[in-house]
């Protein structure tokens, strides 16, 4: 069965019968969030998976089969994601039924608020390139989204880089350990990570210093999960009234909420980058020390080697390195080229730290 939840506002437009969330949803693979938008004058469909974060955005097109218009979409967003055709029909094919129920997690409803933005301001965008009004194009729509595929690799980009600021060797500074894991398909091997970082820092400069730490680009969205993921820290967005639901003000703004407001009292804290590859990072909290010549954070200890961008999350890139481990693969020229010179560089410690120094905290 495929569980798609609706908002109250998308299940009054849609011509399908509205049923009951069960308790047990199983495989929550095959589960997705829904909301209805305005783009442009249109009414579109924004559709986020819960556990891999694919997303799908499609104008409703009141007049068709409502189910065969999110089927449609499904397909798409998984196929433009790096998952064979194949796959993607026995998945669908496995699913059955579309079942239509209300909406029951209020972070999958953040993330499709997140999302929207992306979506309304990449349009936006657009127009001002164009200088005009920008048609939207085929029902299914395309923008830079969390889950593009491999064969898409994005622009070079760094990530976040600022001159330091002088800060006294004199003022003692408490400094805490963190160890963190990215959560990887077995086989591929760990990547690890081990930081000290001041405790005064916000969850903000953390991003920035996990995203040096691991080589991501910074060029997706993130959150900080803590408490069972009670609570919430991520980017702030301002409300949206489409949003009738769920409010999005139990995400905490991550520039102004402070490590030592939940550290080293919560153990464990969960940070998610890119909601389409979803690189989920789990954090552990080590011991909270006092320093008086340590003025940068400092990466102490690693292993392995980050996936590259929009290579497709777990799944993607599970197949990347079968491929790119057999060179007699039909895929292998074409994945190489795409990965890069970058592709498995082992971890560099030295380089790491230079560049943490640069940061402002």
């Amino acid at each position: 069965m495929m569980y798609i939840q609706c908002t109250r506002k998308l299940l009054s437009l849609i011509d399908e019968p509205k049923e009951g969330l069960p308790a047990d949803l199983g495989d929550e693979s095959f589960c997705w969030h829904a909301n209805v938008i305005e783009l442009n004058g249109e009414q579109c469909v924004i559709m986020v998976n819960n556990v891999a974060m694919f997303l799908a955005l499609f104008i409703l097109e009141p007049f068709v089969d409502f189910t065969k218009q999110v089927r449609k979409a499904i397909r798409i967003s998984l196929e433009d994601s790096g998952l064979p055709p194949g796959a993607v029909t026995k998945y669908l094919a496995s699913s059955r039924a579309f079942r239509f129920c209300p909406t029951s997690d209020r972070s999958q409803i953040g993330r499709l608020n997140q999302v929207a933005h992306m979506a309304k301001e990449h349009l936006a965008w657009v127009e001002t390139q164009n200088e005009g009004d920008h048609p939207l194009p085929d029902n299914v729509l395309e923008f830079p989204s969390p889950n593009k595929g491999p064969m898409q690799k994005p622009k070079e980009r760094k990530a976040r880089q600022v001159p330091s600021k002088p800060v006294s060797n004199e003022t003692p500074r408490k400094m805490v350990a963190l160890d963190v894991e990215l959560g990887l398909v077995k086989g591929n091997g760990p990547v690890k990570r081990s930081f000290l970082v001041p405790l005064d820092i916000t969850f903000g400069d953390l991003h920035d210093i996990l995203q040096i730490g691991f080589g991501w680009q910074n060029l997706h969205l993130h959150e900080f999960r803590l408490k069972k993921r009670l609570v919430r820290i991520g980017m702030f967005l301002p409300d949206d009234p489409f949003m009738d639901d769920f409010s999005p003000q139990d995400l905490l703004d991550e520039k102004l909420t402070h490590l030592s407001d939940y550290i080293p009292r919560v153990g464990t804290v969960e940070y998610e980058y890119d909601f389409g590859d979803s690189w989920i990072h789990t954090i552990k909290v080590g011991q909270v020390t006092t320093a008086v010549d340590v003025v940068h954070p400092e990466c102490t200890a690693g292993v392995g080697s980050t996936p590259p961008e929009d290579c497709g999350g777990l799944y993607g890139y599970s197949h990347l390195c079968k491929v790119l481990s057999d060179p007699s693969c039909e895929e292998y020229e074409e994945l190489l080229s795409w990965a890069g010179d970058e592709f498995g560089l082992p971890f560099d410690k030295a380089s790491i730290n230079k560049s943490l120094k640069r940061l402002s905290l």
